[in-house]
């Protein structure tokens, strides 16, 4: 049996701090139990109190006689710890700690939670909370928790970190008639977290999706494996908070964790094929679209509409969005011919005019099913005088949908909201603006893309490739050995090549003499820029030469370069010297050490240029050559390398595999905190690194 049963299929529950006053917490938590064929044991440790709500009432939870499956705790913080041991010692499995106290106040909070910790690993205990409403399962009549909806039975899993927001859900799904699986408010995650429930909820035969309020993330690995794992059956749908510097402060304090960066849990979710929203509005849209558990097979939609203005809205929004126009067939056009007046819009959108009865509705819609170019119908309705929104409500729940999506627009609110509530209890997406429904829409076809991506059979690297670890972690042992943090231009270059990511020819020069004889070796024009790990920055202080044409320039340009340098007073290790190379392309390869994810590569424009326009697409490790194909393509300079307008592009493949080896030197080496490669020149035959940084994570020296 899974653990996590007892809170989701418990047949005897105790609630402590169950309570006969009006409005209490435990009032309500334990009121919210009562007649629904539990075993319930209210605990008070007032011994005044003998029964709540006429069952008998024990002090504690050590003193009833019976097994108890569930624990409730609502009482204050600083009573939690005894009580978590009592639960211990009584064998209680699961407990949810609905008091609010804990980490999200500071150190006597943090406190309070080491100590139950040590309390559960103890008696091997599962918490769901602290600081949360607590759960429903509404097909079993279970809620335990202090929400006063009675929830509809469903097939979404709803998990939120905000209790408030929960209420909201449970409020707006009563009146959209969306159903629920499973109703989890999880608080600070002390213990359950999100990975914990995804998994639980994959073998749930009741659940058909889940959908997430998010404020912050921990065991990021456990989570994205438990993710990807039900995302390639059922969707999941997130709404992560903490996107701004603001929101992640707010966030923070209230949930007492960290948020991380924003761009990395984009990529993260990505990676997993979950689908991500950014406001409520889209979440409460999304989550009605799913209570019908339908897909689209692609992204082309078939409009139909009895006025003009908003099925052109309903265009521009899906065009934008990425959307195709539905074509019509001959057959298509001709059905409809027969059917509509001759002023109708002879094309798709399908204006139907302002007219139109609930007959001429159906019949339009039956037609637009039979059109196979169309994955989707939308239909709109705007209330016109002689529109009867009920009746085209009845008539569209009587179709035969033959496996299609339906989705309907029912716009303005009093005039419509009839034929709205008949529509939601048929289990149709139902909007009041085109905009929501195309969002849905687009949604549910990049979740259905994300499948197929899962599908793709990943392309592998030619088996020949030898790297060379050994000699890198030679490279760290001697910066730690100097107290140093960053690499210099020549280590972390040799760190790159003995990864195979290609170099141009170089030498390290520590007088005038050796500057003039080095260069004419590598051969000219050659760039000379300070070796040093003091000096990140190294154009800023006129520690970079550029085109140095022979051995004279190259001497002048060694005393030059040391006498800028001179009054840093930095550690310096001499001129680094290297063929200058002129390509076409020049493209930033990087990675960020994020704190939740771990490392996360980025791709993108090169040069100062890239703080600027943004142009960049972020993936985590590890990487195979599909991953590093959609990485490159993510970004707007893919179509330049890729070849514009009769220039030449790229290597694609040899780009391919530097990513490819760079993602694997990464994931070898989580000492480091950063990696740039700023730029990687690149043209249709080869690629070279013109500059490299690498910072280590003092943390992990």
């Amino acid at each position: 049996m899974n653990q996590l049963d007892k809170f989701f299929n418990p047949k005897t529950i105790a609630v402590i701090g169950a309570s006969n006053t009006p409005n209490s917490v435990g009032h309500s938590v334990f009121k919210n139990l009562v007649g629904n064929g539990f075993v319930l044991y209210p605990i008070n440790n007032d011994n005044k109190v003998t029964s709540v709500i006429d069952i008998p009432a024990y002090q504690s939870v050590i003193d009833v006689p019976g097994e108890i499956d569930l624990a409730v705790i609502a009482t204050p913080a600083f009573t939690v710890p005894a009580i978590v041991e009592q639960c211990g010692i009584k064998g209680i499995g699961a407990v949810i700690i609905i008091s609010a106290g804990f980490k999200e106040i500071g150190k006597e909070g943090e406190e309070l939670e080491r100590q139950i910790l040590t309390t559960i690993k103890k008696y091997n205990m599962r918490i769901i909370g602290p600081n949360c409403l607590g759960i429903l399962v509404p097909h079993l009549k279970l809620n335990a928790s202090f929400s006063r909806e009675n929830v509809l039975p469903g097939s979404i899993a709803f998990i939120s970190q905000s209790g408030a927001l929960g209420t909201a859900v449970l409020d707006w799904s009563i009146k959209q008639c969306v159903g629920f699986s499973h109703f989890i408010s999880i608080g600070t995650m002390l213990d359950v977290t999100y990975h914990d429930l995804i998994d639980y909820l994959e073998q749930d035969p009741h659940t058909k999706s889940i959908i997430i309020y998010m404020e912050s993330l921990r065991e990021s690995k456990k989570f994205l494996k438990a993710a990807r794992a039900f995302t390639q059956h059922k969707p999941i749908i997130i709404l992560k908070v903490g996107r701004s510097e603001e929101g992640a402060k707010a966030a923070k304090s209230h949930t007492g964790s960290i948020t991380g960066n924003d761009d990395i849990f984009q990529a993260a979710f990505k990676k997993a094929g979950i689908l991500r929203v950014d406001t409520l509005n889209a979440f409460f849209n999304l989550a009605q679209g799913l209570n019908t558990q339908l897909r689209p097979t692609g992204n082309r939609l078939c409009i139909v509409s009895n006025a003009g203005g908003p099925a052109v809205i309903s265009t521009d929004t899906l065009i934008k969005s990425g959307g195709i126009i539905a074509p019509l067939s001959e057959g298509t056009m001709n059905r409809l011919n027969a059917i509509l007046p001759r002023p109708w819009s002879h094309g798709n959108p399908i204006d139907i005019l302002g007219d139109a009865t609930d007959k001429r509705f159906r019949e339009s819609i039956e037609v637009c099913i039979d059109e196979s170019q169309a994955d989707a119908i939308l239909v709109i309705l705007t209330p016109q005088d002689m529109t009867d929104a009920t009746a085209i409500a009845k008539e569209l729940i009587k179709i035969d949908k033959k496996g299609k999506m339906v989705l309907a627009v029912w716009m303005w609110w009093d005039q419509v909201q009839e034929g709205k509530d008949i529509l939601n209890q048929a289990q149709i997406p139902t909007y009041s603006t085109p905009e929501d429904a195309i969002d849905y829409f687009m949604q549910m076809h990049t979740y259905s893309n994300s499948l197929s991506i899962f599908e793709e059979s990943p392309i592998h690297l030619p088996s020949d490739w030898t790297i060379h670890t050994d000699k890198n972690i030679q490279i760290l042992a001697k910066v730690v050995k100097e107290k140093r943090s960053v690499l210099t231009e020549a280590e972390a270059k040799e760190f790159l090549s003995n990864y195979g990511i290609p170099m141009a020819k170089s030498g390290i020069a520590h007088s005038e003499q050796e500057a003039g004889e080095i260069s004419s070796k590598i051969g000219f024009p050659v760039v000379m820029k300070i070796l040093s790990p003091d000096i990140i920055h190294k154009t800023d202080v006129g520690g970079v030469i550029l085109n140095v044409c022979d051995e004279t320039e190259a001497k002048k340009a060694y005393l030059q370069i040391m006498q800028n340098v001179e009054k840093l007073k930095a550690n310096i290790h001499g001129v680094f010297i290297e063929h200058q190379v002129f390509k076409k392309y020049e493209i930033l390869i990087g990675c960020k050490k994020d704190p939740i994810f771990g490392p996360a590569i980025v791709f993108g424009m090169w040069g100062t240029s890239v703080e600027i326009y943004k142009d960049t697409n972020i993936a985590l490790p590890p990487l195979d050559m599909l991953s590093t194909k959609k990485l490159i393509e993510g970004t707007k300079i893919a179509t330049l390398l890729k070849g514009y307008r009769g220039m030449a592009g790229v290597n694609m493949e040899e780009l391919q595999n530097v990513l490819y080896r760079f993602s694997a030197l990464v994931m070898d080496f989580p000492e480091i905190a950063e990696f740039d490669i700023n730029p990687f020149a690149m043209d249709q035959y080869w690629g070279v690194v013109l500059d490299a940084k690498i910072i280590l994570d003092e943390n992990q020296k």
